[in-house]
């Protein structure tokens, strides 16, 4: 009788344990199919990127004291100010040359162009002075989304696989090699230098360019390619004295 008892007691003990094992499997399965019925807007999305670009950027009106026109202004959402301090500083600075080139000019109808699109987790916001389709001023950013932070140019161009070094390369031969002026004053010392022993020293000069590209250059994305804006005068003035004052037009490459 107690050898039955035993034998028993262990098929009870067995039977819970199979009991509790389906409840397990019953009650893992039905969570697997509350996902499933989950609509996309109940599931957390808390590490998804939004890449609306209209969830980030929009524009406004912008009025000038001295001009009887409203221009579109960009106004920044769900972006840490503080990726945004440098760009907000360039963009007060970029509706005062529009007085000030309105002043210089008062036959000029100036406009401005904002463009803001996103590639790659890349939001490229810029804002351009335009007169005639031609390029009076520019500013941009280009902020990584994923990481939450401002990119480089030298960290944009890498996310295009374009070389720095080719870039500044093309930049010299567009402001240096194809200049009509044989002779230019050396900005340090200001002595006469001819083009041929600018030329002989080219890797200098290129590395000066280098050293300066942000603030010569402009990069911003357009149309999903990324195209860069600079006028030919501050490349030059970066080693040569050159002529300052007027309103001088950017030039405008794609590179990618």
């Amino acid at each position: 009788m107690e050898k039955k008892e035993k034998i028993l007691f262990i098929g009870f003990i067995i039977a819970i344990v199979l009991i509790g094992m389906i409840f397990i499997v019953l009650a893992i399965y039905k969570d697997d199919e509350k996902d499933i019925d989950k609509l996309p807007s109940d599931i957390d999305n808390s590490n998804k990127i939004d890449l609306n670009v209209n969830d980030y950027v929009t524009q406004e009106d912008y009025y000038l004291s001295n001009i009887d026109k409203s221009y579109k202004k960009i106004i920044f959402k769900n972006i840490d100010s503080n990726i945004l301090n440098e760009f907000l500083i360039e963009q007060r600075e970029f509706y005062d040359k529009i007085e000030s080139y309105s002043n210089y000019d008062s036959s000029l109808n100036l406009e401005v162009i904002n463009e803001y699109e996103i590639d790659n987790n890349i939001l490229s916001v810029s804002s351009k002075i335009v007169n005639d389709n031609i390029i009076f001023g520019i500013i941009s950013i280009n902020i990584d989304l994923e990481n939450k932070k401002l990119l480089t140019d030298e960290e944009l161009l890498e996310q295009y696989k374009i070389s720095i070094d080719k870039v500044v390369d093309d930049l010299f031969i567009n402001s240096i090699y194809n200049d009509k002026n044989d002779n230019f004053i050396n900005k340090q010392d200001n002595k006469l230098i001819s083009k041929e022993e600018v030329i002989e020293n080219k890797e200098d000069y290129i590395q000066l360019i280098k050293n300066n590209v942000s603030s010569v250059i402009t990069f911003s994305l357009s149309d999903n390619k990324l195209v860069m804006y600079y006028r030919i005068i501050d490349i030059k003035s970066i080693f040569f004295n050159v002529a300052q004052g007027g309103i001088f037009e950017y030039e405008k490459e794609v590179l990618k």
